[in-house]
Parts: C-alpha cells; sequence; structure tokens
C-alpha cells in the first residue's frame, strides 16, 4: 500500500468510540490488541517507555519529558493521539515525524498480518490499536533507547497497555471523563487509570482528590510498586506572553540528588528571555531554581513538574541525564494547541480543552494574561462531553461566542451548541466552517480583543492550518 491505501485502509476497519462500546459494536478489552502483537513478534517487549495516563495534561507531560530526553542525546520515539496538523505527527523520533512512505510499508505488514489471523478466527483489531500495533514495529526498528508512550483512553484497557513494565508511568489529573467507559465515580476512574502500573514499577503521581489517592497508593502497594507524589509547582514565579519560570523542589534522594548535582556553565540555556527577567541560576537543597518553559497557561508549570520529575527517576535509575539537558529540554519544548497564542493585536489563543477540568485550566489561564478582559470564542466540542458544565465555566469570561462544526463523527452539531449557549444566556451564532467562524471573528473585533478557539483537539490543526494562512507577519 501507498499512503493514500493506507489512509483507505483504516477508514475500512473498525473505530474505536465511546458510542460504539457502549453499544457493544467495539470490545473495550485487550485480547484482540495481545492477538496482535504475539503474531507480530511482541516487538512492545524489545522497547523500554515511560508511560503517561491521566484526564488532562498528558500530552503536554509527554512533550517535555520527550525533549528532556532528546538533549540528553537519547534516540526518543514518542506516540501521541490524536494528530493535531499531520497523520505522521502522532509517531515521532527525536521530534520528527515517520514518512509516509515508512508509515505506508508498515502498515502493509501489519494488515497482512491482521488478515491471516482473522483467516484463522482471530479477532480484528480497531483502528487504534492498529496504529499502536505499527507504533511498536516503527520504534523497535528504528533502536529507540526509549519511547514516550501516552494512553488513549483510561489505562487499564487501553491498547496501549500491551507494554511490559516501563521505566516509569506517569499519572496525570484525574478527573471525570469517558464516565459511560472508565466509571461513574473518580475512584472507578483512578483504578482505570492506575491500570498502568505494573510489578515494581517507579510512578509519578500528580496531586490528586483523596479518593483518587487512596486507589493509586493502593495499587501501587499491590504491584509492589514505587509511588513518587510530584509536589508539582502551580504557579510560574515570572511569566509572560513569552514564557514562564519557575521553581521545582524534587523528593530528596538518599544517594544523589539531581539538583545537589554541580551546575554545568550552559545551565539557564544561554540567550535571554524577552519580558522575563531572570536571576541567577541557582541550585539549594532540592529545589532546581528557574527552570524556563516557552509554553503559557497557568497549568504548564504542573505539567512540566511532572516531566521534570520522571527525568529525576529515570537519572537515579542510569539513564544521562543531566540538570542541563532538562533546562534544555523544556526551553525547547514545543507543544501545539495548548493556550498557544497564534497572534498578537488581536490576541489569538488556541486551546485543546474538551472537558470541565481543561475549561477551568483555560479560564485561569485568560484570568491571568488577559485580567478584567471579555474574550470572542469559538467553540466546537464532541457531543460525549460534559459541555453543559464546559458552557458554565468560561461563559462569564465571553462577549460572545461562535460555534463550530468538529471534524469528528462524535461532534455536536455546531447549531444545537448555538441554542445551548443562547438558552444559558449568552450570545452565540453557529457557522458552518471553522473557516468562516475564524473570519468572523476576526472582522468583528479590534486589536485589544482577545480571540479564543477551544473545545477539542480535533479542529486545532485546521484553525491553526487558516491562521496561517490568514497572517504572514510572527508574533
Amino acid at each position: 500500500m501507498n499512503f493514500r491505501e493506507s489512509m483507505e485502509y483504516l477508514d475500512s476497519v473498525p473505530k474505536f468510540s465511546p458510542k460504539d462500546v457502549v453499544s457493544g459494536a467495539v470490545a473495550y478489552e485487550l485480547g484482540a490488541m495481545r492477538t496482535l502483537m504475539e503474531s507480530l513478534g511482541n516487538p512492545e517487549k524489545q522497547l523500554h517507555f515511560v508511560h503517561i495516563a491521566g484526564t488532562n495534561g498528558k500530552g503536554s507531560a509527554s512533550a517535555f519529558l520527550s525533549q528532556i530526553l532528546i538533549e540528553s542525546g537519547l534516540k526518543t520515539g514518542s506516540f501521541n493521539s490524536p494528530a493535531i496538523e499531520h497523520f505522521t505527527e502522532q509517531f515521532r523520533i527525536n521530534g520528527q515525524d515517520i514518512t509516509e512512505e515508512a508509515f505506508a510499508g508498515i502498515l502493509t505488514r501489519v494488515a497482512s498480518q491482521i488478515q491471516q489471523n482473522l483467516k484463522e478466527g482471530k479477532p480484528q483489531p480497531t483502528q487504534f490499536e492498529i496504529l499502536v500495533a505499527v507504533m511498536f514495529l516503527y520504534f523497535r526498528e528504528q533502536n529507540c533507547d526509549i519511547v514516550v508512550l501516552e494512553t488513549g483512553m483510561g489505562g487499564l484497557l487501553d491498547a496501549t497497555n500491551v507494554i511490559p513494565s516501563p521505566e516509569a508511568a506517569v499519572i496525570m489529573t484525574i478527573s471525570m471523563d469517558h464516565t459511560e467507559i472508565l466509571g461513574r465515580t473518580l475512584q472507578e476512574i483512578a483504578f482505570q487509570k492506575a491500570g498502568i502500573i505494573k510489578e515494581g514499577t517507579d510512578v509519578l503521581l500528580y496531586p490528586q482528590k483523596p479518593e483518587a489517592d487512596q486507589v493509586f497508593e493502593e495499587v501501587c502497594r499491590e504491584k509492589n510498586a514505587r509511588l513518587h507524589r510530584v509536589n508539582v509547582c502551580r504557579e510560574a514565579r515570572e511569566y509572560s506572553l513569552k514564557g514562564q519560570i519557575f521553581d521545582l523542589t524534587l523528593e530528596s534522594d538518599p544517594q544523589t540528588s539531581l539538583s545537589e548535582m554541580p551546575l554545568p556553565e550552559s545551565s539557564g540555556s544561554g540567550t535571554s528571555v524577552p519580558e522575563i527577567s531572570t536571576d541567577d541560576i541557582s541550585a539549594l537543597g532540592t529545589t532546581i531554581r528557574d527552570l524556563f518553559i516557552p509554553l503559557l497557561g497557568s497549568y504548564q508549570c504542573a505539567n512540566a513538574s511532572m516531566a521534570v520529575a520522571a527525568a529525576d527517576v529515570l537519572r537515579r535509575k542510569g539513564w544521562p541525564i543531566t540538570e542541563d539537558s532538562i533546562r534544555r529540554g523544556l526551553k525547547h519544548t514545543v507543544w501545539h494547541g495548548r493556550f498557544e497564542l497564534m497572534h498578537q493585536n488581536p490576541a489569538i489563543i488556541v486551546d485543546g480543552g474538551h472537558n470541565p477540568e481543561g475549561a477551568a485550566m483555560l479560564r485561569d489561564s485568560l484570568t491571568r494574561y488577559f485580567p478584567d478582559q471579555k474574550i470572542i470564542f469559538l467553540m466546537g466540542i464532541l457531543a460525549d462531553k460534559d459541555y453543559h458544565k464546559v458552557i458554565a465555566t468560561v461563559g462569564p469570561l465571553a462577549k460572545r461566542f461562535y460555534t463550530v462544526p468538529v471534524p469528528n463523527p462524535r461532534a455536536l452539531d455546531p447549531e444545537q451548541l448555538a441554542r445551548e449557549l443562547k438558552g444559558a444566556g449568552y450570545l452565540a451564532e453557529a457557522r458552518s466552517s471553522i473557516e468562516e467562524a475564524t473570519d468572523e471573528a476576526l472582522k468583528n473585533s479590534t486589536e485589544k480583543d482577545v480571540i479564543c478557539s477551544f473545545g477539542s483537539l480535533y479542529y486545532v490543526g485546521r484553525i491553526r492550518e487558516h491562521l496561517n494562512t490568514e497572517f504572514t507577519t510572527t508574533i
């Protein structure tokens, strides 16, 4: 198959969706995935992983950690979904997408094996399971030193969870999402996320609510796993639209703490950052000071904290990671669609927040960077999300809404979304395309306005592409 034929093949196989799981059309279990991996020679058993699960923050933490590992000289694979701009960006080695030719070649082999398996009465994998299989084969054949692996949904029964015990399991925030599959209580959802914890694993845990924290503690005890509760930095010490500076206190290490290591002369990454004043870099006790990240958003310091803590655990296990590579990794991280400033005058923010927790983070970030300012929102969302709570969270900041179609079968109709918004007391107009809504928002804004697109990662790529075409000047 060539790349076009590969896309056609993927469109022909069953797609995983919460609705199909609930109806029984698609199974949410690992039988088909394990069968497929065994028939392909279990490439996942020949790789080292950091496995990342959670409701929000997985992608950002993955991006931070991947770049730290790259800066450490490690050949680093990363798998994230969904794709934002290009299908192939889901499979990256050292920040470079898989080529269309390489993807088509590996998928052809996987499809051939699936065909053979079906003849033998073995189960048909879903589209996501097939992509995960391609990913394992690609990273093994390219001899990756380590892979940063983001779960698709949940953890326990997610297709990525066929891997052996990872070098580290990272658990990000846990909140109520995909409740029809993962559970109706925070404890039930936490149990699903805790499924990535395996025997003897180092587990890095984002601060959780007590009922979720108890679940992780119990699973770690059962699995003889080492639990590291990360004291994340929740507030940048300095911030602007160019980036953020924060300090992070790591847990102590009886042998050697990363922050007790001598600071290389290159720490601090050399060039100064516009609009942000920096103090002299120093490390006292178990605190690493003056860490800079270019990503905006009030929540990104916490996500970066998880990545740094994971890197510290890997360092203790013998991986060649230094404080300098951590600093350079954070500074060079790029992650589109997470409170991303695309333009100024007017300010245009693109954010993938798609559930109540993500909406709360977006609200906090908008309030921080644009205090006392009403926002022109572009909003598109999936019908299976708690969009009523999302509306209640961001609505008070709104000047008006333009609702847009999301390119996903699970999308909420923009006309219905506009009716919901009007019913809640907000100005709202439905538009037939993302491009039309963006142009309308720009037409009806001044240089002092703020335009924010949010609600789903599935249309981030479309709006970024349109904005990049619309504006030829850089920020």
